[in-house]
């Protein structure tokens, strides 16, 4: 019996307890809680052609180290690499969208380059994120969300582009290595606690 399954091309559920995952070829979509919880996962292949990774697709995959993302991806979605323990992600350049707190809590996760195209830092999408050092956010961004980058305790280095017309509430909170920041002028909105904790900066 097949570990997968899928309907008309969406991968709807892994039953498996396989470490090391390749996903079938054909499959367009990872869909909602498809591999949740599969705490046996170390890594995984996704096949050229998925466009979709839904909701909570890999939401606690707590043993998670290494995915193969196609250039086809479009879109991540909320929680769906939540508490799993990338080192690195290669973003791919067709990316128009990251849910809210997409990679909170991948407390393994080194650096990340936001792609050209996505529009929003969403809430939460970087909580929690202990051993992020380094984020590129591209001119296409407008907005960072609230508690975006909260607990990531070792940033120290961010550019915020001209592009960034507003910083949520605690978009920073607690990024205590985080030393310089350049806000630009494009910026008219601050909300409450966005750096609150953040010792070493200055601005």
């Amino acid at each position: 019996m097949s570990d997968f399954i899928i309907r008309e091309g969406k991968l709807v559920k892994y039953k498996g307890h396989g470490t090391d995952v390749v996903i079938p070829d054909g499959v367009t979509s990872i869909s909602e809680r498809a591999f949740e919880d599969c705490t046996s996962l170390v890594s995984a292949v996704l096949p050229n052609g998925v466009m979709l990774i839904e909701d909570r697709a890999f939401y606690y995959c707590t043993n998670l180290t290494n995915i193969t993302v196609p250039d086809t991806v479009t879109s991540i979605g909320d929680l769906a690499f939540c508490a799993c323990r990338l080192a690195s992600f290669a973003m791919p350049d067709r990316i128009m969208h990251i849910g809210k707190y997409a990679f909170a809590q991948c407390d393994q996760l080194a650096s990340i380059t936001i792609p050209e195209g996505v529009t929003s830092i969403r809430e939460g999408t970087f909580y929690g994120c202990k051993r992020l050092v380094s984020v590129t956010i591209p001119k296409s961004v407008t907005s960072i969300g609230d508690c975006a980058f909260e607990f990531c305790i070792n940033l120290t280095h961010i550019v915020i582009p001209e592009s960034i017309v507003s910083i949520g509430e605690s978009a920073f909170y607690c990024c205590e290595r985080l030393s310089s920041i350049a806000v630009p002028d494009s910026v008219i909105e601050i909300g409450e606690d966005a750096f609150a904790g953040c010792n070493n900066l200055t601005m």
